[in-house]
């Protein structure tokens, strides 16, 4: 039963990762006309008519077993940047097949969560099993890149050069925290280092992986702000 439902999420995230993965013909023409417009050199400026494909791998062995779907960019005008976002997003894919171990199965899958010409968000759910079919954990992980330039952008790189950023994430997500409808298991720290997020196309989600804050009958924990109330503090 635990495995029908895993695979019922599954395609319900799949659905929703690929909706718009690839404009339309016509789209792609309005673009290209509106770059053409603005006068823009389309070797100094990325396509954004690029496509977003799912590549599958599978360990499927006796004693363990793993399922991934993963993101692959293609059709970039600019192949380096290309080349360095795919190369990334690899290299998290094998940290993933790190974790793998006797006795245990992995289901992993992607949400796109923004897609624009200048940035991507992503969303990886890793939901792990025990061999007898028992839930262990899920976990949430995500990679956000500037597509102008192919790096990563952490927590830090969407605010203003100063450490005021943190005091006003904590005060909103504080905020946040006593409008839920179930106690933390401790007491909120606030941002981590490194912490974890990804971004929506009116804000971002700050998580945290389940047992920090919430036992595994919630889930991970993720709080949402929008870029309004964050205001002043986020970069031009």
């Amino acid at each position: 039963m635990k495995r029908i439902v895993h695979l019922l999420l599954v395609v319900s995230v799949l659905l929703v990762g690929c909706v718009d993965v690839m404009p339309t013909e016509e789209k792609q023409v309005e673009i290209q006309n509106k770059k053409v417009d603005q006068g823009i050199k389309e070797d100094n400026k990325i396509n954004k008519a690029y496509i977003i494909r799912s590549e599958y791998e599978a360990i499927l062995e006796k004693n363990m077993q793993l399922e991934i779907q993963y993101p692959v960019i293609e059709k970039m005008k600019n192949k380096n940047i290309e080349e360095k976002i795919n190369y990334l997003i690899k290299e998290k894919v094998e940290n993933y097949k790190k974790k793998l171990s006797t006795g245990i199965s992995m289901y992993i899958d992607f949400g796109i969560m923004v897609r624009k010409e200048e940035r991507l968000s992503l969303k990886f759910i890793i939901s792990t099993y025990k061999k007898d079919g028992s839930y262990l954990r899920n976990e949430i992980d995500a990679i956000n890149f500037n597509l102008e330039n192919g790096t990563i952008y952490t927590l830090k790189d969407l605010f203003e050069e100063n450490e005021a950023y943190i005091e006003k994430l904590n005060t909103l997500l504080s905020q946040k925290i006593k409008k839920l409808e179930y106690p933390l298991l401790v007491k909120f720290k606030g941002i981590e280092d490194h912490q974890g997020y990804y971004l929506k196309e009116e804000g971002l989600v700050v998580y945290y992986q389940e047992g920090i804050y919430t036992p595994y009958q919630i889930g991970p924990l993720e709080l949402e702000i929008s870029f309004a109330e964050l205001g002043e503090i986020l970069k031009k």
